[in-house]
Protein backbone atom coordinates (compact mmCIF):
# COMPACT_ATOMS: atom_id res chain seq x y z
CA UNK A 1 0.00 0.00 0.00
CA UNK A 2 2.96 2.11 0.90
CA UNK A 3 4.81 1.31 -2.67
CA UNK A 4 1.52 2.13 -4.10
CA UNK A 5 0.72 5.38 -2.36
CA UNK A 6 4.72 6.41 -3.44
CA UNK A 7 3.96 5.82 -6.90
CA UNK A 8 1.40 8.20 -6.71
CA UNK A 9 3.51 10.81 -5.79
CA UNK A 10 5.96 9.74 -8.31
CA UNK A 11 3.65 10.25 -11.04
CA UNK A 12 2.48 13.47 -9.43
CA UNK A 13 5.94 14.83 -9.19
CA UNK A 14 6.53 13.58 -12.70
CA UNK A 15 3.83 15.58 -13.99
CA UNK A 16 4.57 18.77 -12.10
CA UNK A 17 8.01 18.90 -13.51
CA UNK A 18 6.97 17.89 -17.15
CA UNK A 19 4.18 20.79 -17.49
CA UNK A 20 6.91 23.11 -15.91
CA UNK A 21 9.55 22.58 -18.88
CA UNK A 22 7.28 22.01 -21.33
CA UNK A 23 6.11 25.81 -20.52
CA UNK A 24 9.52 26.94 -20.39
CA UNK A 25 10.18 24.70 -23.59
CA UNK A 26 6.89 26.52 -25.20
CA UNK A 27 7.99 30.21 -24.20
CA UNK A 28 11.21 29.45 -25.85
CA UNK A 29 10.79 27.94 -28.93
CA UNK A 30 7.62 29.52 -29.88
CA UNK A 31 8.39 32.92 -29.04
CA UNK A 32 12.25 33.42 -29.59
CA UNK A 33 13.80 35.72 -30.22
CA UNK A 34 13.27 37.64 -27.52
CA UNK A 35 14.77 40.22 -25.51
CA UNK A 36 17.44 39.53 -22.35
CA UNK A 37 14.75 40.90 -20.22
CA UNK A 38 11.56 38.99 -22.09
CA UNK A 39 13.91 35.80 -21.83
CA UNK A 40 13.70 36.04 -18.37
CA UNK A 41 10.48 37.26 -17.60
CA UNK A 42 8.92 34.63 -19.71
CA UNK A 43 10.87 31.63 -17.83
CA UNK A 44 10.41 32.95 -14.88
CA UNK A 45 6.25 33.21 -15.49
CA UNK A 46 6.51 29.72 -15.63
CA UNK A 47 8.33 29.02 -12.47
CA UNK A 48 4.33 29.33 -10.62
CA UNK A 49 4.20 25.72 -11.62
CA UNK A 50 6.61 24.58 -8.71
CA UNK A 51 3.87 26.34 -6.17
CA UNK A 52 2.29 23.46 -5.64
CA UNK A 53 1.67 21.77 -2.25
CA UNK A 54 3.39 18.96 -1.90
CA UNK A 55 4.98 16.61 0.84
CA UNK A 56 8.29 16.53 1.06
CA UNK A 57 9.52 13.00 1.53
CA UNK A 58 11.52 10.39 -0.19
CA UNK A 59 10.71 10.46 -4.02
CA UNK A 60 12.42 8.55 -6.88
CA UNK A 61 11.43 9.90 -10.43
CA UNK A 62 13.36 7.59 -12.65
CA UNK A 63 15.36 11.07 -14.02
CA UNK A 64 19.10 10.97 -14.77
CA UNK A 65 19.33 13.09 -10.85
CA UNK A 66 17.23 11.20 -8.85
CA UNK A 67 16.06 14.25 -5.92
CA UNK A 68 15.80 12.84 -2.73
CA UNK A 69 13.10 15.38 -0.94
CA UNK A 70 10.91 17.73 -2.81
CA UNK A 71 13.52 20.47 -1.79
CA UNK A 72 16.17 19.23 -3.76
CA UNK A 73 13.37 18.82 -6.68
CA UNK A 74 12.76 22.09 -6.22
CA UNK A 75 16.56 23.38 -6.43
CA UNK A 76 16.57 21.09 -9.04
CA UNK A 77 14.21 22.73 -11.17
CA UNK A 78 15.47 26.13 -10.96
CA UNK A 79 18.70 25.23 -11.89
CA UNK A 80 17.00 23.99 -15.22
CA UNK A 81 15.21 27.36 -15.30
CA UNK A 82 17.81 29.40 -14.98
CA UNK A 83 19.87 27.51 -17.65
CA UNK A 84 17.12 27.83 -20.00
CA UNK A 85 16.74 31.77 -19.29
CA UNK A 86 20.65 31.72 -19.93
CA UNK A 87 20.14 29.58 -23.43
CA UNK A 88 17.74 32.08 -24.53
CA UNK A 89 19.99 35.02 -24.09
CA UNK A 90 22.59 33.40 -25.87
CA UNK A 91 20.40 32.45 -28.47
CA UNK A 92 19.08 36.35 -28.64
CA UNK A 93 22.27 37.64 -28.88
CA UNK A 94 24.00 35.71 -31.23
CA UNK A 95 26.27 33.57 -28.98
CA UNK A 96 24.72 30.45 -30.58
CA UNK A 97 23.54 29.48 -33.65
CA UNK A 98 19.86 28.03 -34.51
CA UNK A 99 20.95 24.13 -34.97
CA UNK A 100 23.39 24.57 -31.24
CA UNK A 101 20.71 26.40 -29.46
CA UNK A 102 17.89 23.57 -30.74
CA UNK A 103 19.99 20.99 -29.75
CA UNK A 104 21.13 22.11 -26.19
CA UNK A 105 17.72 23.48 -25.05
CA UNK A 106 16.64 19.50 -25.83
CA UNK A 107 19.16 18.38 -23.64
CA UNK A 108 18.92 20.68 -20.81
CA UNK A 109 15.11 19.47 -20.68
CA UNK A 110 15.98 15.59 -21.51
CA UNK A 111 18.67 15.89 -18.99
CA UNK A 112 16.11 16.17 -16.26
CA UNK A 113 12.95 14.82 -17.80
CA UNK A 114 12.07 10.79 -16.81
CA UNK A 115 12.49 9.07 -20.14
CA UNK A 116 15.08 8.21 -22.64
CA UNK A 117 17.46 10.46 -22.02
CA UNK A 118 19.78 12.45 -24.54
CA UNK A 119 23.16 13.04 -22.61
CA UNK A 120 24.86 10.97 -20.33
CA UNK A 121 24.08 10.23 -16.78
CA UNK A 122 26.94 13.11 -15.45
CA UNK A 123 25.98 15.31 -17.15
CA UNK A 124 24.03 18.17 -15.98
CA UNK A 125 22.15 21.26 -17.03
CA UNK A 126 25.77 22.98 -15.79
CA UNK A 127 26.89 20.86 -17.87
CA UNK A 128 25.31 21.97 -21.33
CA UNK A 129 25.58 25.40 -20.45
CA UNK A 130 29.18 25.12 -20.10
CA UNK A 131 28.76 23.53 -23.76
CA UNK A 132 26.72 26.31 -24.85
CA UNK A 133 30.26 28.82 -23.70
CA UNK A 134 32.08 26.40 -25.80
CA UNK A 135 29.96 27.05 -29.10
CA UNK A 136 31.64 29.35 -31.61
CA UNK A 137 30.78 32.77 -31.44
CA UNK A 138 28.14 33.91 -34.27
CA UNK A 139 29.38 37.25 -34.80
CA UNK A 140 28.02 38.09 -38.21
CA UNK A 141 24.73 38.72 -37.06
CA UNK A 142 23.44 41.81 -36.73
CA UNK A 143 23.15 42.69 -32.70
CA UNK A 144 19.73 43.76 -31.04
CA UNK A 145 18.77 47.42 -30.08
CA UNK A 146 17.35 47.88 -26.27
CA UNK A 147 15.94 51.84 -26.26
CA UNK A 148 14.60 54.04 -23.43
CA UNK A 149 12.54 56.94 -24.58
CA UNK A 150 10.90 59.58 -22.36
CA UNK A 151 7.26 60.02 -24.17
CA UNK A 152 5.01 63.05 -22.52
CA UNK A 153 2.53 61.65 -20.21
CA UNK A 154 4.29 57.75 -20.02
CA UNK A 155 7.43 58.85 -18.82
CA UNK A 156 10.27 56.61 -19.48
CA UNK A 157 9.28 53.78 -21.66
CA UNK A 158 11.33 50.46 -23.33
CA UNK A 159 11.60 49.99 -26.99
CA UNK A 160 13.64 47.29 -28.78
CA UNK A 161 15.15 46.95 -32.08
CA UNK A 162 12.36 46.19 -34.95
CA UNK A 163 8.88 47.96 -33.49
CA UNK A 164 8.17 51.51 -33.00
CA UNK A 165 9.39 53.29 -29.90
CA UNK A 166 7.58 55.67 -28.91
CA UNK A 167 3.56 56.27 -29.49
CA UNK A 168 1.61 56.57 -33.36
CA UNK A 169 -1.82 58.33 -32.86
CA UNK A 170 -1.70 59.70 -30.15
CA UNK A 171 -0.39 62.92 -30.57
CA UNK A 172 2.47 62.95 -27.55
CA UNK A 173 5.85 64.35 -27.92
CA UNK A 174 9.06 62.20 -27.70
CA UNK A 175 11.13 64.42 -25.63
CA UNK A 176 14.25 61.76 -25.19
CA UNK A 177 16.02 58.49 -26.03
CA UNK A 178 18.89 56.36 -25.14
CA UNK A 179 19.89 53.30 -27.47
CA UNK A 180 22.64 50.44 -26.64
CA UNK A 181 23.81 47.48 -28.43
CA UNK A 182 23.07 43.88 -27.12
CA UNK A 183 25.42 41.10 -28.30
CA UNK A 184 27.38 43.52 -30.56
CA UNK A 185 30.82 41.86 -32.11
CA UNK A 186 33.61 43.60 -31.45
CA UNK A 187 34.40 46.05 -32.79
CA UNK A 188 31.18 47.12 -33.55
CA UNK A 189 29.21 50.52 -31.97
CA UNK A 190 26.32 52.67 -32.31
CA UNK A 191 26.22 56.34 -32.32
CA UNK A 192 23.23 58.78 -32.35
CA UNK A 193 22.02 62.10 -31.99
CA UNK A 194 18.77 64.64 -32.17
CA UNK A 195 17.22 67.74 -32.87
CA UNK A 196 15.55 69.27 -29.63
CA UNK A 197 12.86 72.18 -29.63
CA UNK A 198 15.25 75.06 -27.87
CA UNK A 199 18.67 73.29 -28.31
CA UNK A 200 18.92 72.10 -31.57
CA UNK A 201 21.24 69.89 -32.87
CA UNK A 202 22.93 67.02 -30.29
CA UNK A 203 26.69 66.30 -31.26
CA UNK A 204 26.74 62.55 -31.60
CA UNK A 205 26.67 60.32 -28.59
CA UNK A 206 27.92 57.44 -27.64
CA UNK A 207 25.81 54.12 -26.57
CA UNK A 208 23.78 54.76 -23.37
CA UNK A 209 23.92 58.40 -23.69
CA UNK A 210 20.53 60.34 -23.27
CA UNK A 211 19.69 62.90 -25.97
CA UNK A 212 17.13 65.20 -25.40
CA UNK A 213 15.42 66.12 -22.00
CA UNK A 214 13.18 65.10 -19.20
CA UNK A 215 10.53 66.57 -17.73
CA UNK A 216 11.46 69.80 -19.66
CA UNK A 217 8.28 69.64 -21.77
CA UNK A 218 10.53 69.84 -24.91
CA UNK A 219 9.76 67.61 -27.87
CA UNK A 220 12.93 66.02 -30.09
CA UNK A 221 12.38 67.15 -33.60
CA UNK A 222 14.32 64.37 -35.41
CA UNK A 223 17.19 62.55 -35.16
CA UNK A 224 20.05 59.90 -36.94
CA UNK A 225 21.88 56.98 -36.02
CA UNK A 226 25.17 55.48 -37.30
CA UNK A 227 27.45 52.19 -36.84
CA UNK A 228 30.84 52.93 -35.69
CA UNK A 229 34.09 50.68 -35.31
CA UNK A 230 36.45 48.60 -36.77
CA UNK A 231 33.11 46.62 -38.24
CA UNK A 232 30.92 49.48 -38.84
CA UNK A 233 31.01 49.00 -42.96
CA UNK A 234 29.97 45.00 -42.41
CA UNK A 235 26.02 46.98 -41.09
CA UNK A 236 23.45 49.62 -41.92
CA UNK A 237 21.86 50.94 -39.73
CA UNK A 238 17.77 51.47 -40.87
CA UNK A 239 15.32 54.12 -39.13
CA UNK A 240 12.35 55.35 -39.87
CA UNK A 241 10.45 58.57 -38.01
CA UNK A 242 6.53 59.30 -36.90
CA UNK A 243 5.83 63.11 -36.61
CA UNK A 244 3.35 65.12 -35.86
CA UNK A 245 1.08 66.09 -38.56
CA UNK A 246 3.50 64.46 -41.33
CA UNK A 247 2.71 60.80 -40.35
CA UNK A 248 5.92 58.07 -41.22
CA UNK A 249 8.49 59.41 -43.08
CA UNK A 250 10.32 57.53 -45.81
CA UNK A 251 13.76 55.14 -44.34
CA UNK A 252 17.00 57.22 -43.77
CA UNK A 253 20.00 55.10 -43.08
CA UNK A 254 23.56 55.29 -41.90
CA UNK A 255 23.71 58.68 -40.52
CA UNK A 256 20.71 60.56 -42.21
CA UNK A 257 18.49 62.83 -40.84
CA UNK A 258 14.80 61.76 -39.75
CA UNK A 259 12.41 64.27 -38.69
CA UNK A 260 12.23 67.93 -39.28
CA UNK A 261 14.03 70.97 -38.44
CA UNK A 262 12.45 74.21 -37.17
CA UNK A 263 9.00 73.39 -38.51
CA UNK A 264 7.30 73.21 -34.33
CA UNK A 265 6.86 69.08 -35.46
CA UNK A 266 7.41 66.91 -32.87
CA UNK A 267 8.56 63.54 -33.27
CA UNK A 268 6.38 60.93 -31.68
CA UNK A 269 8.18 57.30 -32.36
CA UNK A 270 10.84 55.47 -34.24
CA UNK A 271 11.88 52.36 -35.87
CA UNK A 272 15.02 51.07 -36.09
CA UNK A 273 16.80 47.80 -37.64
CA UNK A 274 20.43 46.99 -37.97
CA UNK A 275 20.96 44.48 -41.05
CA UNK A 276 24.25 42.59 -42.40
CA UNK A 277 24.96 44.66 -45.93
CA UNK A 278 24.64 42.63 -48.72
CA UNK A 279 28.16 42.26 -50.59
CA UNK A 280 27.80 40.20 -53.01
Amino acid sequence: MADEKMSGKQKTLVMIVGMLLLAITTVLLLNDPLSRNECTSAVMSSKKAKAIDVEAETVKIGANAQPKNLEELTNQSQLVIDAAVRLCNRHRTGLIDDDAYDLLLAQLIQSFVPGEPLVSDKESSTDVLAAADTQPVQDTQPPAVQFTAHVESFGDIAGRENAWVGTTGSAKRMEGFSARLIGAPEGLNLEYMCHAQGTGDSVWLSEGQFCGSRGNRKRVEGLGFRMTGERADEFDVLYECHTQSLGTLSIRSNGEYCGTRGRNKRLEAFKVSIVRKDKT
